[in-house]
């Protein structure tokens, strides 16, 4: 298994949109559309999808539209 790597601020801000603490996790692997991190104190991987969005990503772009 690869090193885990720190994450950047992109990946940081994926992280928080699948509701995870980033000073939890750290990064394996990015594979184009998803990244695969791991939990420093677990050990357990998850692999995410960089193009889910959350429900405060759809609310700050219907406020920027209604504006």
């Amino acid at each position: 298994m690869k090193q885990p790597k720190k994450l950047t601020r992109e990946q940081k801000e994926i992280l928080s949109n699948h509701f995870m603490s980033t000073k939890e996790w750290s990064l394996i692997e990015d594979l184009g559309s998803y990244l695969k991190v791991i939990n420093r104190e677990t050990g357990k991987i998850k692999i995410l999808d960089k193009k889910s969005i959350t429900i405060s990503t759809v609310v700050f772009a219907v406020a920027n539209i209604i504006r």
